[in-house]
């Protein structure tokens, strides 16, 4: 029952532009503010990853959308942010949206990837092992995602590829756990994941969480 309704909110999905909430940066040194884009509720908290610092950040609503801003230098690496919001209940449905960013700034050293943003449905690169990437036009990169309550990483589940502020490139509901996607060229792009399940409380309810990351290929 699960899978077959995955796989219909794919198809269903694919046919729209992004709609859930994403973190856009507006540059990547100095002062950068990251504006919320896409529907949102209200946040419940966003955070700020900076080297060997985390930084709870309250955002403002900047011309009609929350925004929040961070002091990036070329020694900051990869700076993370992330933002979660308050959960809406429509129909049987009881979904919560989380989205997370990087900002990279100058020459990316050494970096753990899998460093947590605290977000109950997380999404994480695989490969970005070293320096920031140089991708080649066709260079996969995968994806995965882990429901941090109980530290399970999630197979069959629908995880989507855009183009930011675009449509639809690529989806995938990987068998395996986690899934390739291609990059044909350099921009921004965001992956979002989508986990629905029964609400253990109660079965006639479901619990829907959406997640979005959201980076830069140069």
């Amino acid at each position: 029952m699960i899978a077959r309704l995955a796989v219909a909110a794919i198809l269903i999905a694919g046919r729209v532009a992004l709609a859930q909430p994403y973190l856009v940066a507006d540059g990547d040194c100095g002062t950068v503010t990251l504006h919320v884009k896409g529907n949102s509720a209200d946040p419940s908290s966003a955070r700020l990853y900076l080297p060997k610092r985390r930084l709870l950040v309250t955002p403002v609503v900047d011309h009609g959308a929350l925004s929040f801003s961070a002091e990036v230098t070329e020694n900051s690496g990869v700076v993370m942010a992330a933002i979660d919001f308050k959960p809406i209940i429509a129909g049987d449905e009881t979904r919560t949206e989380h989205a997370k960013a990087f900002i990279f700034c100058g020459a990316a050293p050494k970096v753990d990837w899998q460093r947590s943003a605290e977000l109950a449905l997380e999404v994480y690169p695989q490969g970005w092992n070293g320096p920031r990437p140089s991708m080649k036009v066709d260079d996969p990169m995968r994806f995965i995602a882990v429901d941090q309550p109980t530290n399970h990483l999630l197979r069959g589940i629908p995880i989507q590829l855009f183009a930011t502020g675009g449509g639809l490139i690529a989806n995938g509901t990987p068998a395996d756990f986690g899934v390739n996607f291609p990059f044909q060229k350099p921009g921004r792009y965001t992956v979002v994941a989508t986990y629905r399940r029964r609400d253990p409380g109660n079965d006639a309810r479901w619990l829907v969480d959406i997640s979005t990351l959201t980076f830069d290929i140069k």
